[in-house]
Parts: C-alpha cells; sequence; structure tokens
C-alpha cells in the first residue's frame, strides 16, 4: 500500500504545466522581455556616447595644442589617429562634413532618426577660447551625458551661438592683425615707417586694427618725428636732406637709388619720392599706385559713357589688378561678365563684343606707341605716362598724342 501511494504521486508530478499556465508564462516573459531589451538598448547608447565623447576630447587636446603654437584653428583638424568616422561608426557617431576643422569641430549620429544619441562638439577661437556646444535628443535618458559635455551650453539659443560665432570672427580678425603686423616690424626686412605712412596693430580699448605705430628698423617709436630722428641719426643730416627732398621733386624720384653723393654707399627704394626702405617695401608701394591708377581710369572711362568692352588691349595698362581685368561697360557702369553684358540694353549683334558704340581700341596700343618714343625716355614714359603714376611728366604728351588720348 505504501508503494502504490508514491507511484501515484510520481505520476501527478509528471503531469507538467497545462496549456493555459504556459501561456500565461509565455506572455509574462515577453512583457518582460520588451522591458528589459528596451533598456539594455538604451544602456548601450548611453556607453556610445561615452565612447564617442571620449574620442571628441581627446581631439579638442590635439587641436587646443596646435592653436597654442601658433596654427590656424580655421585651417587644420584634428589628427586622424585620433578622430576618423572609421573610430566613431562603432559608437554611432560620424564627423559633421560643415564642421570638421578645430575651429568648429562637431560629431553627429550616423542615423538621422536618432533619439538617444545627441549632436556634440566644440569651437576654438583664434586666441584659444573653447567653447563646448551639444544639442539633447529627443530621449532624455542621455540629458545628462549632454550637460556632461556642453554644461549650460546643452541646447544652447541661437543668441548664444551668433556671440560665439562674433567672438570667433573678432579672435580671427586680431590674431590677422597681430600677426601681419609683427611679421612687418620683425621683417625681414625690419620695420621702418614713413611719413604719412604709420602701421597698424589691434587697439586693445575699441577691439579694431586700427592703432597708429611707428617703427624704425624693427622698435617702435612713440611718433614718426621720433622715427625720423633715428633716420637722421643714422644717415646724418645732409642725406637725410637729400632723401627727404626727392618727394618735392617733379616728378619724385621714383624706384632704386644708390647714387647720392651725400650719401655714399647707402641705396635708397623710391616710391613718390619717399624711401620705402627695401625693395620689397617699394615694390608694394608702386603696385598699390598702379592698382589705383588702372581704377581711377575704369571708372573714368565709364563715366564717360563709353560703351563695350574695356580690357588691356583696349587702354594698355598694365599692373596689378584691376589693370589686367576686362570689363564691359554699358550705362556708366560696368561688369566682368560679357554674357552679363550682351543680355543688356548696350548690346547689338554688329559690335556688342568689340568694342561698343563710342569706339573700342581700334588706335595704337602701349607697347607700339612705347616702341615710337626715344629709346632712352621708354622706362620713364612707362612708368609716368602709360601707368599713369605722373601725367604732367614732360615726356608725355608725344606719348598722348600717339594713343590718341
Amino acid at each position: 500500500m505504501k508503494n502504490h501511494s508514491k507511484s501515484l504521486q510520481i505520476l501527478k508530478t509528471n503531469e507538467g504545466f497545462t496549456l493555459i499556465e504556459l501561456t500565461v508564462v509565455v506572455l509574462i516573459l515577453g512583457v518582460l522581455g520588451s522591458f528589459g531589451i528596451g533598456n539594455i538598448t538604451r544602456w548601450l547608447k548611453l556607453s556610445k556616447i561615452d565612447q564617442a565623447s571620449t574620442l571628441l576630447s581627446n581631439s579638442l587636446v590635439e587641436c587646443l595644442q596646435s592653436t597654442r603654437a601658433g596654427t590656424d584653428p580655421t585651417t587644420v583638424a584634428p589628427p586622424s589617429e585620433i578622430i576618423d568616422n572609421n573610430r566613431l561608426e562603432s559608437s554611432g557617431y560620424k564627423i559633421k562634413a560643415s564642421k570638421d576643422k578645430c575651429a568648429e569641430f562637431f560629431i553627429t549620429p550616423i542615423d538621422d532618426n536618432e533619439d538617444v544619441l545627441f549632436e556634440m562638439g566644440y569651437q576654438i577661437t583664434a586666441d584659444s577660447q573653447v567653447t563646448k556646444i551639444a544639442t539633447p535628443a529627443d530621449d532624455q535618458s542621455s540629458l545628462v551625458r549632454c550637460k556632461r559635455w556642453a554644461g549650460p551650453n546643452c541646447g544652447a539659443s541661437e543668441e548664444q551661438k551668433a556671440a560665439w560665432a562674433a567672438a570667433a570672427a573678432l579672435a580671427a580678425e586680431k590674431k590677422k592683425c597681430t600677426d601681419d603686423f609683427y611679421n612687418w616690424l620683425n621683417g625681414p626686412p625690419q620695420g621702418t615707417t614713413t611719413d604719412g605712412n604709420p602701421k597698424y596693430r589691434w587697439n586693445t580699448s575699441e577691439n579694431k586694427c586700427n592703432l597708429a605705430t611707428y617703427s624704425f628698423e624693427g622698435t617702435i617709436f612713440g611718433s614718426q618725428s621720433a622715427v625720423n630722428a633715428a633716420i637722421e641719426a643714422k644717415l646724418g643730416a645732409a642725406c637725410t636732406a637729400k632723401v627727404l627732398s626727392q618727394k618735392d621733386l617733379d616728378p619724385p624720384t621714383e624706384g632704386i637709388v644708390n647714387s647720392f653723393t651725400e650719401c655714399p654707399g647707402k641705396t635708397f627704394y623710391f616710391c613718390e619720392g619717399v624711401d620705402k626702405l627695401n625693395e620689397t617695401d617699394m615694390t608694394a608701394c608702386q603696385n598699390e599706385n598702379k592698382s589705383k591708377i588702372c581704377q581711377n581710369n575704369i571708372d573714368a572711362k565709364a563715366e564717360s559713357g563709353y560703351s563695350g568692352k574695356w580690357g588691356p588691349d583696349q587702354h594698355g595698362l598694365t599692373g596689378p589688378a584691376p589693370c589686367g581685368t576686362t570689363y564691359w561697360m554699358c550705362n556708366k557702369a560696368y561688369t566682368e561678365s560679357e554674357s552679363a553684358y550682351n543680355s543688356g540694353p548696350c548690346f547689338s549683334s554688329g559690335g556688342g563684343s568689340g568694342g561698343g558704340g563710342s569706339g573700342g581700341g581700334s588706335g595704337p596700343t602701349t607697347e607700339e606707341c612705347l616702341d615710337k618714343m626715344p629709346p632712352a625716355q621708354r622706362g620713364l614714359i612707362e612708368i609716368f605716362c602709360a601707368v599713369g603714376i605722373r601725367k604732367s611728366h614732360p615726356f608725355c604728351p608725344a606719348f598722348f598724342a600717339c594713343m590718341g588720348s
């Protein structure tokens, strides 16, 4: 009897669960699983944010080192061995194409529909000021990490972004002003200012590049008169007087001169009678003057009512831009676009591109007229007459007569 009861108990135990019981268990496991999978996915994404922000921090360190070494942050990107799309891919991020330089570097989720991962990055100004920025995701679970990266700049306003952009632009302007000034000051050759031509450096009180500065051979002086005194002390009174008198001549002395008896062994570099102290500054001054003359001639030609093509083939002027630029003139205005001119009111199929209604350069060219001038005068005629630095020079009337001016 005892053994029979044991057998019955074993049979009862092996009956298992009913179908209803199994269904309930599966439903419960499914609900629990759905909650678990969502949380696991979210935790994985949060860890990916941590992974990406570590790479981003490393890139920031590299960019800062580069910027503090004097590199313009707008021209350099973080090293690819520190951060690139291959390294970011496993974390679900990529480098934002429009913001991939140290000045403004951002990473963004690969999936445009991402709701946990968020865009984050940094800005570095030319004076090495850093701002971390992030845009929070729709899912609030990553908000803590957004604030951990960007602090109060997690979800920056448009006003904040505009202010950061303005600060970055100002820092870049300051850096350019400072670099340009000290590159000139330290040379080579070391900078020296001349009458009426101070150099400008950054004015911290106004945040502008407008602080007039005077220098003699790389040393800053308080005024141009102090610089002139230093020049005189070096050259001697007679030599200094000779050099300064060149701007009062008609025409003023132009070019390289090393023949002053008052200044034995000295070479001077004149632009409109002012010694620029070196050939580089002299050439820059001469080119600037040529550009102004060409621009004035272009403006005057347009104002005269000329219509048609106006370029080197018509006026023969040589020198830096805009001397070599071809314009198309109409109704006292001009454009570099021939197609724009052709679609305007001054174009005609019979002569719209050949020179216009006021004549278009059928006369001799500059080179042809220079060839007709006395060989000993051609150099001065080209400088004073053709380029127009001193049209009152006595050599000019014959040249202008040839050109038909």
